[in-house]
């Protein structure tokens, strides 16, 4: 019986490429480095902010990375350009009704309030799991494991919804069905959609499995 519903943010809760390719072109840009692509960037959109750093500045000295990375955390992150996908309050709404709900993401505590300044959803969601709150990151399961004993639920009793193979390997890593929000399936997911409105029907459909 499913209990709990957990939710990534980057492409699943908002729509955030635009936002994040400004955010570390600044980043980068006021660091000093330099400037990557937007190919360049897509490539690192599923990894924590600190991966990202390390894999567009090409450092190996920790320290270097980590005073690009607190720099991160303090410059202004270019909210105006999220957007929320269609059908989100509504769905969010109805699941609310019937599962806990909670967010894991890679992002960084400031970054996961983002999507409550835009949504204002956040009466919602029972827990929220960010980058502060875990030593290892997706795909490791640990993100959702603390998710899921913050809730009081089993892993098997929780679905993740991503958008990557990173939250393939975290979800079953930890035990628990994924459901993939994307334009394109993801072998080993549970269930891929491409709406937002279809969620709530592969959640019964697992269930029902």
């Amino acid at each position: 019986m499913i209990k709990a519903v957990l939710f990534d943010i980057d492409g699943v809760l908002l729509d955030s490429k635009d936002a994040n390719i400004e955010f570390l072109k600044n980043l980068l840009r006021e660091s000093g480095y330099k400037i990557p692509s937007k190919k360049e960037i897509l490539k690192v959109f599923n990894l924590t902010m600190w991966d990202a750093i390390k894999f567009l500045t090409k450092e190996r000295s920790e320290r270097k990375i980590r005073e690009v990375w607190k720099l991160g955390c303090k410059l202004r992150y270019p909210i105006e350009k999220l957007k929320l996908p269609k059908h989100l309050k509504e769905v969010i709404e109805s699941l609310s009704c019937k599962y806990k709900l909670g967010i894991v993401t890679s992002r960084i505590r400031k970054g996961a309030q983002q999507f409550f300044q835009v949504s204002g959803m956040q009466k919602y969601f029972d827990v929220v799991v960010s980058f502060e709150d875990y030593s290892r990151p997706k795909p490791n399961p640990e993100p959702l494991l603390i998710a899921t004993k913050k809730l009081k639920v089993k892993p098997e009793e929780a679905i993740y919804v991503g958008d990557s193979e990173t939250d393939v390997k975290a979800a079953k890593a930890a035990g628990m069905k994924v459901i993939i929000y994307s334009k394109k399936c993801l072998k080993d997911a549970d269930s891929c959609v491409n709406s937002f409105k279809k969620i709530p029907f592969a959640i019964e459909k697992i269930e029902k499995d």
